[in-house]
C-alpha cells in the first residue's frame, strides 16, 4: 500500500512538471525547481527513501510508545533531576481549589526539604471564585507572602498548573486581571533571587492540594 502510494506521488509530480514545461519561458524554472526539491530523478530511488523514513518514524514512534508504558512513574524523578533538585532541597508546594457553591477559593502551600521532609504549611480561605488559573495565581501569590512573612526560603515552587507557570515564566502580558497577578507574582519572585517555578503534575502535588480542600472545609465546620 505505501509503495503504491509513493509511485503515485512521485507520478502526480512528474506529469505537473511535464504540464509546466510545455511552455518554453517556464523551462528554466521548473527544473530548478525540480532539482531544488529535493526529489531523485530515479523513481525506484524515492519509493526506496520513502519507505525507509516512513518505517524509521514508525519505529521510533513504537519505542517511545513502549518506554512510556513501562515505566510511567519515573517522569517525576527524571523531570527533578533535570532542574538540579536535590534531597535537600528547600521547596514550595502550591495548589487551589474553588468552591463555586460558596463562591470561595482554598488556597494551600507547604515548604519543604526535598519531596518528602514537611517543615511547615499554610491553608488560607479567600472570597470569590474565579477561574482555575486565576485561582492557582492567587494561591501562588499568597505562598509567597507567607514564605516572606515566615522567613522561608524556596530554591523551588511547584504548581501544578502548567499554563500558570508558562505565563509567569514567560513576558507574557495583556490587560486582564490575570495578568495584573501574574505581574505581582513575578515581582514576589524578586525577594528570592534563588527560586524558580517549575510545573508539577497534580498528583505529586497532593499535600498541597488536601491544604487546600482543607482550607474549604475550615468554612464549613465554623
Amino acid at each position: 500500500m505505501l509503495l503504491t502510494a509513493a509511485l503515485r506521488f512521485v507520478e502526480q509530480l512528474e506529469a505537473d512538471v511535464g504540464e509546466q514545461s510545455a511552455n518554453a519561458d517556464l523551462d528554466a524554472d521548473i527544473a530548478f525547481d525540480w532539482a531544488e526539491s529535493g526529489i531523485p530523478n530515479n523513481v525506484e530511488e524515492f519509493v526506496l527513501n520513502y519507505l525507509q523514513e516512513y518505517n524509521e518514524a514508525q519505529q521510533s514512534y513504537h519505542a517511545d510508545q513502549l518506554d512510556s508504558e513501562a515505566t510511567p512513574i519515573t517522569h517525576r524523578p527524571q523531570r527533578l533531576q533535570t532542574i538540579a533538585f536535590q534531597e535537600d532541597s528547600p521547596s514550595l508546594y502550591v495548589d487551589a481549589a474553588l468552591d463555586h457553591k460558596n463562591v470561595l477559593t482554598g488556597t494551600g502551600f507547604i515548604f519543604k526539604i526535598g519531596h518528602h521532609r514537611a517543615v511547615a504549611s499554610h491553608y488560607r480561605l479567600l472570597p470569590g471564585a474565579s477561574t482555575p488559573i486565576f485561582a492557582e495565581g492567587q494561591a501562588l501569590l499568597h505562598s509567597l507572602l507567607w514564605c516572606l512573612d515566615s522567613q522561608l526560603s524556596p530554591k523551588f515552587v511547584f504548581s501544578d498548573c502548567l499554563n500558570l507557570v508558562s505565563k509567569v515564566n514567560s513576558e507574557w502580558q495583556d490587560h486582564s486581571a490575570l495578568s495584573g497577578l501574574v505581574s505581582r507574582i513575578r515581582m514576589l519572585f524578586s525577594n528570592f533571587p534563588e527560586a524558580s517555578l517549575h510545573f508539577l503534575p497534580r498528583q505529586f502535588n497532593m499535600d498541597a492540594h488536601g491544604l487546600a480542600k482543607e482550607a474549604i472545609r475550615s468554612r464549613e465546620e465554623v
